[in-house]
């Protein structure tokens, strides 16, 4: 088995990488002498960096304060109130950075409620560059938000090869990958979907997977409304 020490590290390379993705990409425009930059691309520019830095640390001090990382049960939660319309629209910010123009976002309904930003950044992080990874890049990444009365449903959703059924059964379980990633050539330690179910659990609320041919993949989490109760 792994021990503590392996599991901080193969955690941390994983959760890492899009914050840093982005702040070098932001940082190699600034630095590109043919590259003219108005005052405020340069600021935006350099806010990403900072941003995308800040959020690093976070993530850092999160990860060493939790001992038992494969489930998430030893996080503490924050609830505040936010507008997930808001938090959603900077996350795919930074990933038109990466991967280009092909994300839709549809919101139904009141996206505000008490939830914990940074672990639903997370989750929200960890999703997309699923997505993105394993998804058809040709097709349009859909990211659907829609507020009812006593809870929150988000989805995102991609064309491209469908998850097995029997790779659905096992898919959250900690470094578990599907057949198709493990053949893809892309890296990965099985933990971003393990992670994201515990911080959704930890909101009380749910997570599914649907996935086919004709479909696509969508995973779906629901969330109450308010989780300070």
């Amino acid at each position: 088995e792994r021990n503590i020490s392996e599991q901080f590290l193969t955690t941390l390379s994983h959760d890492l990488k899009t914050p840093l993705t982005v702040a070098k990409f932001a940082a190699q425009v600034i630095e590109k002498k043919n590259v003219s930059l108005t005052e405020d691309k340069l600021k935006n520019f350099s806010g990403k960096i900072i941003d995308n830095i800040n959020r690093v640390d976070g993530l850092i001090s999160e990860i060493l304060d939790s001992t038992r990382l494969n489930n998430c049960k030893d996080q503490h939660l924050e609830f505040i109130h936010f507008d997930m319309l808001k938090v959603t629209n900077e996350i795919i910010e930074n990933f038109i950075a990466i991967a280009g123009s092909r994300f839709r976002f549809v919101v139904v309904g009141d996206p505000n409620g008490y939830w914990c930003l940074s672990a639903v950044k997370r989750i929200l992080e960890n999703l997309i560059t699923n997505a993105v990874k394993y998804g058809d890049p040709n097709s349009l990444i859909t990211i659907t938000v829609i507020g009812k009365e006593a809870h929150l449903e988000l989805s995102v959703h991609n064309s491209g090869n469908p998850i097995s059924e029997s790779d659905q059964s096992i898919i959250f379980n900690y470094l578990q990958r599907t057949s198709y990633a493990k053949m893809s050539g892309h890296e990965g330690w099985g933990l971003g979907l393990t992670i994201v179910k515990g911080l959704t659990e930890l909101h009380c609320g749910n997570i599914n997977v649907t996935s086919s041919y004709e479909l696509g993949t969508t995973f779906k989490i629901i969330l109450p409304r308010d989780c300070r109760r």
